[in-house]
C-alpha cells in the first residue's frame, strides 16, 4: 500500500487529506448520532450526504491523477527512441495506483455512509425526513 501511495506522487498526498477529511467528518456523525437529538436529524443527514461526496471526489481525483499520468508517459514516450516494453508495463501499472487510492477512499466512504443512513434512519425514525 505504501508503494502505490508513492507511485501516486502529488495526488496521493491529496486523497490522503480528503481521507483524513471523511475520517474527521464520519467520527463526527457517529458522535453526533450517539448523542442523537433531534435537533439534529437534519445535520446529521447532511453529514452522511457529505461523507459520500468527498468520497466521489476522491474516486474523481483518483481517476484523473491516472490520466495525468497517462498523457505524461506518453508524451515522454513519444520522444523515446527505444521502447522497453518492460519500461511501459511499469509505467501503466504505476499510473493505476491513484485510482486504486481513489477507488479505496470512496468504498470506505460509501460504506460508512450507508452505514451511517442506516443508523440515522434507525434514531430518527420518528423524525420527519429532510431531503
Amino acid at each position: 500500500m505504501l508503494e502505490l501511495f508513492r507511485q501516486g506522487g502529488q495526488w496521493s498526498w491529496l486523497l490522503l487529506v480528503i481521507a483524513a477529511v471523511l475520517a474527521v467528518l464520519i467520527l463526527l456523525n457517529v458522535r453526533r448520532l450517539g448523542l442523537a437529538r433531534p435537533e439534529d436529524a437534519s445535520r446529521i443527514r447532511y453529514g452522511n450526504r457529505a461523507i459520500l461526496f468527498w468520497g466521489v471526489i476522491a474516486l474523481a481525483l483518483g481517476f484523473l491523477g491516472q490520466f495525468s499520468g497517462l498523457y505524461e508517459g506518453l508524451t515522454v514516450l513519444a520522444d523515446a527512441p527505444e521502447i522497453s516494453t518492460t519500461r511501459v508495463a511499469a509505467g501503466l501499472a504505476a499510473s493505476c495506483s491513484t485510482s486504486i487510492l481513489g477507488m479505496g477512499v470512496f468504498l470506505v466512504s460509501a460504506v460508512a455512509s450507508m452505514a451511517l443512513s442506516g443508523w440515522t434512519r434507525s434514531v430518527f425514525a420518528s423524525s420527519p425526513r429532510h431531503p
